[in-house]
């Protein structure tokens, strides 16, 4: 079994820090209306879509080398005796891994920003900030209704039948 964070996939902070640019570039891509609403030309568009398909190719690659690594890893940890030096060497190799992670996603940003003239950099930011704000108050009136509006939130994280099943919590004082 992989170590706990393996479980779910290898991704440093990093790249998460950097998917929304990428993400949003990609849509515009796929999506002929907010292509035109940026005001991409078909060579942009074409340079931009290139380079993110062979990034993706190469984060694939990556990402199950650094998953290889993650295994060998585990198995050095769960031997009887440890050696040091090879878990130590795993660790290095898994560091590599994830720097030319970052670094790739840095390469897709500089070109995004060398493609995008400044008023396509503008309109970009501006269409990717609506969207953060739309998925937000989408997501605050899901869970809104699925939590019950207004509650503590220590309320909403304990067990339901346990809240149902307790007496009354007294009014908690204003802050």
């Amino acid at each position: 079994r992989p170590p706990r964070g393996m479980r779910e996939g290898i991704e440093a902070p990093e790249a998460r820090a950097t998917r929304g640019p990428e993400a949003m570039i990609g849509h515009v891509l796929e999506n002929p209306k907010l292509a035109e609403a940026v005001g991409l030309d078909s060579a942009q568009a074409d340079e931009i879509r290139a380079t993110l398909l062979a990034t993706k190719e190469k984060e694939i690659d990556l990402r199950a080398a650094m998953e290889k690594a993650a295994l060998k890893q585990a198995q050095l940890m769960t031997a009887r005796e440890i050696d040091e030096e090879a878990v130590l060497d795993v660790v290095d190799e898994i560091g590599r891994l994830r720097t030319e992670m970052a670094k790739e996603r840095m390469r897709n940003l500089i070109l995004i920003r060398r493609t995008l003239n400044p008023e396509q950099l503008e309109k970009a930011k501006t269409m990717l900030r609506e969207r953060f704000q739309d998925r937000a108050a989408k997501w605050g009136e899901r869970t809104g209704e699925r939590r019950g509006e207004g509650a503590e939130p220590r309320e909403r994280t304990r067990p339901r039948a346990q809240r149902e099943t307790e007496e009354p919590r007294p009014e908690s004082p204003e802050r």
